[in-house]
């Protein structure tokens, strides 16, 4: 007999990842058609193409932000999965989750803070940790309401073995 089971869950993990991220990209790669079909349509208007060739590159911004995520996770499922790790505070983590995801926020009325405990450091990749939070942070943004609010938490715990840990938390309405 094999057990197969840990293969299956794995293989099920790859299926919801692909078509997570293909719903992902997809989003982009249609407005961005969309709006150049209206830059198209509104050759006439300056003042409409320049709103449209805004949002073009706010959607490209978009699609190279993703592409650029994706490739990130990529070396995180490679061999060495923390290259360059280092102890790395995690209010700095906080922080630059919540400068990347601003724009997202302000455009949606989202109010996102954050409680830290002082002090409080990791070892890990910091690009990689802060492209973890800001990800969670912008999946709260984007399935919130406008006018609500989004907390990140970071607070010393530990784990199955006592070992510390820190526990980050992102939570929307």
């Amino acid at each position: 007999l094999s057990d197969v089971s840990e293969q299956r869950r794995l293989e099920a993990v790859r299926r919801d990842f692909v078509a997570n991220v293909s719903h992902e990209l997809k989003t982009p790669v249609g407005a961005l058609t969309l709006l150049a079909e209206a830059i198209q349509d509104a050759a006439d208007d300056p003042e409409a193409v320049a709103r449209f060739a805004g949002r073009i590159q706010h959607e490209g911004a978009r699609l190279a932000r993703l592409v650029g995520e994706l490739m990130e996770l990529s070396r995180v499922q490679g061999a060495d999965p923390m290259p360059g790790a280092t102890e790395v505070e995690v209010q700095a983590i906080v922080d630059e989750a919540i400068q990347r995801t601003a724009l997202a926020a302000e455009q949606s009325s989202i109010t996102v803070s954050a409680t830290c405990n002082p002090g409080l450091r990791v070892r890990g990749n910091r690009a990689q940790l802060a492209t973890a939070v800001a990800n969670l942070v912008d999946n709260a943004i984007a399935y919130s309401s406008g006018g609500t609010g989004v907390v990140i938490a970071a607070r010393p715990s530990t784990d199955d073995e006592a070992r510390p840990t820190v526990d980050i938390a992102v939570t929307d309405q």
